[in-house]
């Protein structure tokens, strides 16, 4: 089969054949969870069929719901009408594929029984049955999807890599085989929303806890092993809270390393493969199912567009709000300045004329006063009107530890380690920027990181490189900002820090300064408890002109 059309023939799979032990299990009295719950075929059996349906809060593997009727008779029914065929092959997954599910159903377990109100067995199931898409496209070409996990590509873009391989990305795949197997409408949504945003999902119909907890246990793993898909990496939208994140980050130790994985034959030859194949070709050629496609196409559309703009909107608001916070600035500097100066000078011109002590003790305290709010002002403007970028091309394995020297003198004073990741960077990796614009916003962003650290703590700086951007990161072990205080980081003169710790205006002028020079400031939170900022620049050859400020008009 055409890697190419992998995904199309995994969409019209009639059915994923459980084992003979796990369909044999069924006729028991007294059915053993653990022979059931680990075949995925069963998994997605259950999922199907069982009735009445599956809920959120139920025990899917318990005897009350393996004993229904309605699994056993579908089963029979299904292997009665296949009976004398070829039998299906075995399901055959690759190690990593493996090895990814049974972490992540493992973990998902272990954080349900510590998240209320979300029950263990259905956190497993859930998260077992969002990697359908993958299964599904073994099922049908194994060699297909060795492939895909083995191209280099696929951890820096897996969803476009999926598609060059199987024609259609592995969420799709989940998502119509989903729909077209009749999965409860939660469970549907629950799978085909876990690169949407939480609150969208729940809106889709997902229920909340148990969609944060499953996203939860994927991303863990996806960060730790080979990147899937299944979630949205890198984003700072609410996969989960940071405290269920760092959870899942500190349970992950306890999931026992993956047995080796032995496919299971299917229980007899089966004639329903052929059969519904045959009825699924003849359905495709009918008008029903060009509208079917076509709907489903236009689903992954809808899906992808709006994860792009709900990732995005939070960043073009923040930006939107700072562009006229900065004009603000502008125009307030420069009206306060002048009467300051006024001040300031007849103060002055006041104080070498004072003789009486306790006059000269007031002007003096004005004078400090007013040069006190110069200096505001300076930072103010700075961040409102800085000087237009002059790009130039900077080697980044020579420029950037030059920059941190001079902040290595304040570190050490506090006791904390600074250090640089170059391992591995390109000698040669070039940016368009301006050098000093550069410097002035990761050096705001480090002294927010040493400040924030405690004593004898650390701060790290590393360099991630991608097509056409590449990201500064510095990370500390200071505690990282509340919910509350995370969309004002930016706003000038906020400070989430206690008194004496600085005017806030870092990183609103980090921010401004980046973004002249094409590029980009974020707080992305880490799993693992760390606080992290991201600037970004871009490579060499790549930089679009920023817009200049305009000029500002005078009333």
């Amino acid at each position: 089969m055409s890697g190419a059309v992998t995904g199309r023939s995994a969409v019209a799979l009639p059915w994923l054949c459980p084992a003979a032990d796990a369909l044999l299990t069924l006729t028991d009295a007294a059915p053993l969870a653990r022979t059931l719950a680990g075949d995925f075929a069963f998994c997605a059996h259950v999922a199907r069929f069982l009735r009445p349906s599956l809920t959120p809060t139920c025990r899917p593997f318990d005897a009350v719901t393996l004993t229904q009727p309605s699994l056993a008779a579908a089963a029979a029914s299904l292997l009665e009408s296949v009976a004398g065929k070829t039998p299906l092959a075995p399901l055959d997954l690759p190690a990593p594929l493996h090895d990814a599910i049974e972490r992540a159903v493992a973990l998902a377990g272990l954080l349900a029984t510590e998240t209320p109100g979300v029950a263990p067995g259905v956190a497993a199931l859930a998260t077992r049955l969002a990697y359908l898409g993958w299964v599904a496209a073994a099922a049908v070409n194994a060699a297909a999807v060795v492939a895909c996990l083995a191209d280099a590509d696929h951890r820096l873009d897996p969803l476009e890599t999926q598609r060059r391989h199987f024609g259609l990305d592995c969420p799709a795949v989940t998502r119509r085989l989903a729909a077209r197997w009749r999965f409860p409408d939660w469970l549907t949504a629950l799978l085909g929303s876990l690169r949407l945003p939480a609150a969208d999902a729940a809106r889709l119909g997902a229920p909340l806890d148990l969609f944060r907890v499953v996203r939860a246990a994927i991303a863990i793993v996806e960060q730790s092993g080979t990147p899937l898909g299944l979630v949205e990496p890198g984003t700072a939208d609410d996969i989960a809270p940071q405290e269920l994140f760092l959870l899942a980050a500190k349970l992950a130790a306890r999931v026992p390393t993956p047995a080796a994985f032995h496919p299971a034959p299917p229980p007899t030859p089966v004639a329903l493969f052929v059969r519904l194949l045959r009825t699924s070709a003849l359905a495709r050629r009918s008008q029903a199912a060009v509208w079917l496609a076509a709907a489903e196409d236009r689903v992954d559309q809808l899906t992808q567009l709006l994860t792009e703009l709900r990732g995005e909107f939070d960043y073009e608001l923040r930006d939107a709000k700072l562009a006229g916070l900065a004009e603000f600035a502008a125009g307030a500097g420069h009206e306060i300045n002048n009467p300051l100066a006024i001040i300031s000078g007849n103060a002055q011109l006041l104080l070498g004329k004072a003789a009486d002590p306790d006059s000269r003790k007031s002007l003096l305290t004005i004078v400090r006063q007013t040069k006190r709010i110069h200096d505001i002002l300076q930072g103010t403007r700075h961040f409102a009107r800085p000087p237009q970028p002059s790009p130039e091309t900077v080697e980044l394995a020579r420029w950037l530890p030059g920059v941190l020297s001079s902040l290595q003198g304040e570190a050490e004073q506090k006791g904390l380690s600074l250090t640089t990741d170059l391992h591995g960077l390109d000698r040669a990796l070039t940016i368009d920027v301006d050098p000093q614009h550069l410097r002035q916003a990761l050096g705001h962003l480090v002294q927010n990181a040493i400040d924030a650290a405690p004593k004898g703590g650390w701060v790290r700086v590393g360099v991630q490189v991608y097509p056409r951007a590449v990201r500064l990161t510095v990370d500390d072990n200071g505690p990282g900002p509340t919910a509350e205080h995370v969309e004002h980081l930016f706003d000038p003169f906020f400070s989430g820090r206690s008194a004496g710790r600085g005017r806030g205006i870092g990183l609103s002028i980090a921010w401004r300064l980046a973004q002249l020079n094409g590029g980009d400031v974020r707080y992305t939170p880490r799993p693992d408890g760390a606080t992290r900022f991201t600037l970004t620049v871009p490579h060499a050859g790549t930089l679009t002109a920023p817009q200049p400020t305009p000029a500002r008009k005078s009333a």
